[in-house]
Formats: C-alpha cells, sequence, structure tokens
C-alpha cells in the first residue's frame, strides 16, 4: 500500500491509502488534520497532528482503527515505524522559536510497539533523529558540535554508544546488521573549495568494525536490510552514489549535470528527485534505478541475458553464464568511467565479481532455482530476528527466499534467533545445502546416502556424485570453511543441476 497527504484546501483533507493489490483507495479517518509526512510500514500508517494537540496518530490497516499515541502537551517529530515499532522524538513545547536543528537538551526518543502496546523511553536529553528498522533504533544524542550516535536492539533490550569522539556525529539511519551516519570532517579533508565537510560513517554489528564509506558527503540512507547504501556527494553539484557494504564498491546513479535530492531505498531500487543543470527553480523530475545488487522485487520483469564483463577469464565462466541465460545469476551494475557520454548505452556494465565471497541469501536464491523451488510459496514469517520485518511495506523477496530454505530443510539458520543473510557462506556449508537439495528432490536415492566414514559425509556424498567436478584445486589441501566464491558457487549449482535427480 502507499499513502499521500490531500491539500487541505480540498474538500476532504488528510491522508489516503491506496492498496496496490486490490486497486481501492480510502481515507484514513483521523487524519484531518496531518502535518508533515506520514510514515507507512506493515499494516501501519503513523503521522504526526497538525492540530493544536500536535498528537502522534496510528492507523491499523487491517483492523481499520485510527489511535492516537500521544496526549500530553510536547512538541513531537514526525514518527517513523518498521511494520510493527513506531519511533519519534519527544520534548517540552518551546518557548521561542528555534532552528529545526537547534539543540533541546529536554529532547528524548519513545519507542512504542503496537504488539505489545507498550512504550519506552531511549537515551537521555538532547536525544534527536531516530531511524528504526528490523527492530532496531538508533538515534543521536547530545549536543550539537559534540552529538554521539546509539542503538537500541528490541531484541535484547541493549542500548550501544557506537561513537564517542567528541565531534559531530548526526543523521543516523540503520539497515539490517549496518548503522550510517555524518560525521563532522576536518579542512584537510576538503579538496575543492565547495566541498562539504561530512563524511559518511558505517559501523557493521557482524565485524564491530567502522569505517568511512565517503568523504565530500551531504546526506545518507540505507535500506532496510542493511543491502545498499546510497549518499549525495559534492562535485559540481550534488548527485547519489550507491554502495554495496559487501563489496566496497560503488556506482554512480546519475551522470553529472543533474543535481540530485532526497534518496530512498526500497526492494532493490533507488528513487530521488533531479533537477537538471543544477536549476532548483527548474521542472524536475523523479528518477527510479533498479540496482543488482540486492533482491529484486517479488515479480521483476525477466532481463535480458547479458555476458559479464568480468568472467572472460575465470575457470567459472561457463557455469556463470549457464546460470545466467535460467535467469539465476545476477550480476552488479558498475559505472564505467565518467569520460565515457552520460547518455551511452555502456555508461554501466555487469560484473559478476566470480572471485567475491558469496553471501547465503545470494546461494540460497540460486540454490532454490536450480532445484525448481518457488520462493514465494512459503507464506510464513522466518523465526530470525536478523530476517524478520525486511520486507515490511514492500515486495521484498529476502524473507521468502530465508523461509523457503526452511520449510524445504536446505539452508538453516546460524542458531533458533539469527540466519544472517548477508553474511559469507563457507564452501562445507554450501556443499551440505547442495547435497540437501539432491536429497530433497530424490528422497529414496541411494546414491545421496552413504556409509558413515571418517571425514565429512556430506563432501564424500558431493564427490562421489560429481558435485564438486570442476572446482579449481579440490582435493586434500582443499579448505572446506574457506568462504565459497561465486564462481565456485555457480559450478557447484551448474553440477547440481546436472545430476540426475
Amino acid at each position: 500500500s502507499v499513502v499521500w497527504t490531500e491539500s487541505p484546501n480540498t474538500s476532504e483533507p488528510g491522508l489516503v491509502l491506496h492498496d496496490l493489490a486490490t486497486g481501492t483507495t480510502t481515507r484514513i479517518p483521523g487524519s484531518e488534520g496531518v502535518a508533515g509526512p506520514a510514515a507507512i510500514a506493515g499494516e501501519l500508517v503513523v503521522w504526526k497532528a497538525g492540530d493544536a494537540d500536535s498528537a502522534i496518530h496510528l492507523y491499523d490497516i487491517e483492523a481499520g482503527v485510527t489511535v492516537q499515541l500521544t496526549t500530553e502537551d510536547r512538541d513531537y517529530s514526525s514518527p517513523l515505524t518498521d511494520g510493527r515499532y513506531v519511533v519519534f522524538t519527544s520534548a517540552p513545547v518551546a518557548q521561542t522559536e528555534s532552528p529545526a536543528r537547534a539543540y533541546n537538551p529536554l529532547s528524548q526518543v519513545l519507542l512504542y510497539d503496537h504488539q505489545t502496546k507498550s512504550a519506552v523511553q531511549l537515551g537521555g536529553g538532547g536525544a534527536a533523529r531516530p531511524d528504526l528498522a528490523g527492530g532496531l533504533v538508533v538515534w543521536q544524542e547530545g549536543s550539537e558540535n559534540t552529538a554521539e550516535v546509539f542503538l537500541y536492539d528490541t531484541a535484547t533490550g541493549i542500548t550501544e554508544q557506537l561513537t564517542q569522539n567528541q565531534v559531530e556525529d548526526v543523521a543516523p539511519v540503520v539497515g539490517g546488521d549496518r548503522v550510517a551516519w555524518l560525521q563532522w570532517g576536518r579542512a584537510d579533508d576538503m579538496h575543492m573549495p565547495h566541498d562539504s565537510p561530512w563524511k559518511v560513517m558505517l559501523y557493521d554489528r557482524a565485524s564491530g568494525q567502522t569505517s568511512v564509506a565517503s568523504k565530500n558527503s551531504l546526506s545518507v540512507n540505507i535500506q532496510d536490510d542493511g543491502g545498499l547504501l546510497v549518499w549525495s556527494h559534492w562535485y559540481m553539484g550534488p548527485s547519489y552514489v550507491a554502495h554495496d557494504p559487501a563489496t566496497g564498491e560503488n556506482a554512480e546513479l546519475e551522470p553529472a549535470g543533474v543535481a540530485a535530492f532526497e534518496a530512498d531505498l526500497d526492494g532493490g531500487r533507488a528513487v530521488w528527485i533531479g533537477y537538471p543543470g543544477f536549476r532548483l527553480e527548474d521542472d524536475h523530475t523523479l528518477y527510479v534505478s533498479a540496482l543488482e545488487n540486492i533482491p529484486p522485487a517479488a515479480t521483476p520483469p525477466t532481463p535480458p541475458i547479458r555476458e559479464f564483463a568480468d568472467i572472460a577469464g575465470s575457470p567459472y565462466a561457463a557455469a556463470i553464464q549457464q546460470l545466467a541465460e535460467q535467469g539465476l545469476a545476477r550480476g552488479y551494475r558498475t559505472a564505467l568511467p565518467t569520460a565515457i557520454p552520460a547518455g551511452s548505452i555502456d555508461y554501466y556494465e555487469l560484473r559478476y565479481r566470480p572471485d567475491a565471497p558469496t553471501l547465503r541469501w545470494q546461494f540460497l536464491k540460486m540454490l532454490l532455482g536450480v532445484a525448481g523451488i518457488d520462493a514465494r510459496e512459503a507464506t510464513e514469517q522466518p523465526p530470525f530476528k536478523d530476517v524478520q520485518g525486511l520486507e515490511a511495506g514492500a515486495d521484498h523477496n529476502l524473507r521468502y527466499y530465508v523461509q523457503a530454505g526452511l520449510d524445504t530443510g536446505l539452508m538453516l539458520g546460524l542458531d533458533a534467533t539469527r540466519f544472517a543473510p548477508f553474511g559469507v557462506l563457507t564452501r562445507a556449508q554450501a556443499v551440505t545445502a547442495a547435497v540437501r537439495a539432491a536429497k530433497y528432490l530424490q528422497p529414496d536415492d541411494p546414491a545421496w546416502r552413504i556409509d558413515p566414514l571418517p571425514g565429512s559425509v556430506n563432501m564424500r556424498i558431493a564427490e562421489r556424485n560429481g558435485l564438486l567436478a570442476g572446482l579449481v584445486g579440490f582435493g586434500p589441501e582443499w579448505d572446506p570453511w574457506a568462504p565459497i566464491t561465486r564462481g565456485e558457487a555457480a559450478q557447484l549449482l551448474v553440477n547440481l543441476a546436472a545430476a540426475d535427480l
């Protein structure tokens, strides 16, 4: 569903909800005094009222009920939701007008759980600019000159302070197991007169490491699953760069000559407003870019079969191309040098990255395709906390892949609460999943069973049935605990497809 605001000048002001599945449009009751943007995810719509009480409201789409969440006379920010939780700031009503970014030492972050109908306060004085996704909440806290970034995990109830450096860390965003924010840089970080002093910082919860994703930046946003980061930078005008946290590679979203603002991300796509020639008074255009480094929407158009630009010298080129022709291997859309004309059809090239490690969700997606299993038949919500909510408010395939892997037994979680979809898959794990797929398709075939032997049983089954044929270096020195590369994964899956199942 999508939601928008009807102008107060119309006969029926307020919020309008449109169901994309049914095509029906309804007006949300009690939204006549809406102020600022509404947020929607899953079955929840939240907004801030513009009347005297400036209250936060919630509309439950399934129940058809509007609820007022706040009753005190305070200043509230526009709320956000991930489909279960609602987050916003609350501060005493200002006695005088102040800039929007002014520091308020009494500001708090409030988190409401629609499932339990309870709320908690996060942070101390000066908490502001919250964001949430998948049960994780981030915010900045402290004065504008020394603001720090904090993270709260709803699953554990633990708050972490991610920065402690006495510089300005602001505007945090969270997605998956990654948090990004802007940090005020030094003068020597600026190389041109109009450079921005802001840097994009990226924190990875899995590794506990913080890195500089970009210098000379103006804003940052992250997709709810953490699989894509986008920031605006300044070089002859603002434009957007997409960043793949798994590989560290960047791709320019818009060629030079268009000033770009207000980027958002969802379901493998970036959307932003562009102003040709950097003239903000000119007519603007809404741009949408589909990116290949995260799962596509649930019903994507069939892409044309293309040769990957970086597989010619790979021993797995034939296997990669075979999966591509079957629509199972999708590469990374990478920008070519900017000297190429912006209108050229070759401005981007498709790369497979055969030597890069394979992520768990990537292998599972291709494995389900080879096995002929329709992931969208998996209707249950996976039990893993790092997967729940990734599809909130969007047609996101990732949770379907994970649930299908559970339903069929092809790929399980790391434990009861973690699947680690963006974690690296080892060779042993990939071989085990491939053997499970063969057993799933041919449960009574003795070829996929073996008497107990020393060593890895699944590795021996795979070797005996030809699944490891063509893997470079396979032998006694082959490390089963090393990450399986994307090229090796393609060869393993092609071998599985060729097996008599």
